[in-house]
């Protein structure tokens, strides 16, 4: 009697927040793309039945962390949709969930163009579109549903394959309803293995699988597409001629690329969303022998955008080819341990690998069998306490889009989930105040902060900071410090890192530099070594943060390749550790070319 009374009173909260809420969010824009996702999805939620001998009712979840979420207005003044609301099965006293409680469509479009040159002559060039959609269907409810347990579960329950690359209601509507047949199906498998294992496991502190979160919705206006592409084709070719000036160098390739992307997504609960994103960049490669016969590659990036001067992208290229020229040059690094000073660059790329990916807590496994990361596993623990030095802060808002004069890269609206980007303080004077989050809550943290993006945690404009930031000599004067103390006579100013190009989720043991200095505290020379790499990596080397500067710099990168990659900024000063291992790998060398590149013997 008492859970009925319960049930009531909570549908009862639920009608009322409804019209609130259904005020607060702004309407649908007439998009053809839009209106095929509304109209399948609905007609798939109610559509869709589960099998009597899988359905459960609401009781069954009851005691979870939270109380059901209200509908929404989600198909109102939809084409073909009777203003009605999907219902929550949920919150329907003595209702069965005989159908998916969750739905979300998401529908991706692209348009690229590459281009490919050596030498300043074009190797190949190409355009192309692509489309993708992407079904998430939860049959269960909030507390349990039909995702699998451990890591890279937030698209484990979906469904993605290519759809129609013009937006066609009827092409797409097919595409929509054969994915969520196939979603469907599989989640009732999972369900029952799933329904089978919690009978047998149990957790300490309960958790829902997914946070119940409020609609939100933001519709970008449609934007113009400025593609100057026979420009950056121009500027591709200037930058490979650069490779005539330098016959060290054996092997290099410059490719451009431009994409643009158009991203939809819309929700059973009421969350939609249209965004659009361009962006284009010059890639370069290169490898070069050094004296020894040793192979060394490096590479860099140029980001392009619609009226950069392009004598100034062709100086910030030759810089970049003439430092590793210098780089090849160079002799090897020998064993070290003691301070190292990473600037720029270098103390980006340091934050990027070693502090993000402990920011990335899951949930602890439920089975033996079920894969979960152990990189922040143990930094769970510490919520709320201390992990770092007292006077280091690190923020994150992906709601900024510019720091002084620079842009950032990391700026977004919504993520994956349809969730408001939001900033967080993830560490504040040293004291670990909570993780990067989706929807899926982990122990002791409920709620998605909005940083799920291409099906990762990740970051938005990271901010690290200081309340003991030193000026630059200063800083130098702090490094011959430690450097004395510890015996040493010289010690390392890294300049740059090679960065983390595929996944942000793993803390890799070793950190590569691709420039690198030895600093001679007696004379204060710096002095070029190659192939320097920071070993022993860990969790612990956060202790050894000693100090930083006081002037941030602006560093913007992209992680993954081609349509799953993500753009983010790092703002941080220099960073000074107290002491870390490095030294340089083996060298062995090869047989350079038997003969020279003919035309450096013109």
């Amino acid at each position: 009697m008492k859970n009925k009374i319960l049930l009531f009173l909570l549908a009862v909260s639920a009608i009322i927040s409804l019209n609130v809420s259904a005020q607060s969010l702004p309407a649908f824009p007439d998009d053809p793309v839009l209106n095929a996702m509304q109209d399948e999805l609905q007609r798939n939620f109610d559509g869709l039945k589960i099998p009597e001998n899988l359905r459960i009712s609401y009781s069954e979840g009851l005691g979870r962390l939270s109380p059901p979420a209200p509908e929404s207005d989600k198909f109102q003044g939809a084409p073909n949709a009777a203003g009605r609301a999907p219902r929550d099965s949920a919150i329907m006293p003595g209702g069965p969930a005989n159908h998916p409680y969750f739905v979300s469509y998401t529908i991706e479009i692209y348009k690229t163009y590459k281009a490919a040159a050596t030498f300043g002559k074009l190797v190949d060039e190409g355009s192309s579109s692509f489309s993708r959609g992407e079904v998430d269907l939860r049959i269960g409810d909030y507390s349990m549903d039909n995702t699998p347990e451990g890591r890279w579960r937030y698209r484990s329950g979906g469904y993605r394959a290519n759809i129609p690359a013009e937006a066609d209601y009827w092409g797409l509507r097919k595409s929509l309803w054969w994915q969520s047949d196939q979603t469907f199906k599989r989640a009732i498998e999972q369900y029952s293995r799933k329904k089978m294992l919690m009978k047998t496991k149990k957790r300490q502190e309960p958790l829902d699988d997914l946070s119940r979160e409020k609609p939100y919705r933001f519709f970008q206006p449609v934007p113009e597409e400025k593609l100057e592409w026979d420009k950056i084709k121009d500027i591709l070719k200037d930058v490979s001629r650069l490779f005539r000036e330098y016959p060290r160098i054996d092997r290099s390739q410059a490719e451009a690329l431009v994409q643009f992307k158009k991203h939809y997504f819309v929700s059973s609960e009421g969350s939609a969303n249209r965004t659009f994103g361009a962006f284009g960049s010059i890639n370069v490669e290169m490898s070069g022998l050094t004296d020894n016969g040793l192979m060394l590659k490096d590479g860099f990036s140029v980001d392009y955008q619609s009226g950069d001067d392009r004598g100034v992208l062709l100086k910030k290229a030759r810089q970049e080819i003439k430092r590793f020229c210098d780089q090849l040059a160079a002799p090897p690094m020998e064993d070290y341990f003691g301070p190292v000073l990473l600037e720029g660059q270098a103390a980006a790329e340091f934050v990027v690998q070693t502090i993000v990916p402990l920011m990335q807590a899951e949930r602890d496994p439920v089975s033996d069998y079920d894969y979960a990361d152990n990189t922040s596993k143990d930094l769970k623990k510490w919520l709320n306490k201390r992990i770092i030095a007292p006077h280091i802060t690190l923020i994150d808002d992906p709601t900024a889009e510019t720091f002084e004069k620079d842009s950032l890269g990391g700026h977004y609206r919504v993520d994956d989930e349809g969730m408001p980007g939001k900033r967080i303080a993830l560490i504040e004077d040293g004291i670990l105040k909570t993780f990067y989050m989706s929807r899926s809550p982990i122990e002791k943290i409920y709620g998605s902060n909005g940083h799920l993006r291409n099906g990762q945690l990740m970051p938005g404009n990271l901010f690290l900071s200081s309340s003991k930031g030193l000026a630059h000599k200063k800083l130098l004067k702090t490094l011959e410090k430690l450097c004395k103390e510890k015996g040493n006579d010289y010690g390392i100013i890294i300049k740059r890192l090679e960065p983390q190009k595929y996944s942000l989720g793993y803390l890799d043991a070793t950190l590569k530099a691709i420039e690198a200095y030895k600093y001679d505290i007696k004379t204060k020379k710096l002095s070029l070594v190659r192939n320097l790499v920071l070993r022993d990596v860990s969790r612990r080397t956060l202790r050894d943060i000693y100090r930083t500067g006081e002037k941030p710099m602006v560093y913007n990168s992209r992680i993954g390749g081609g349509v799953e990659s993500a753009s983010f900024s790092v703002i941080t000063p220099d960073i000074l550790l107290d002491q870390i291992e490095a030294s340089g790998p083996s060298e062995v060398g090869s047989q350079p070319p038997f003969l020279k590149n003919p035309f450096f013997e013109k």
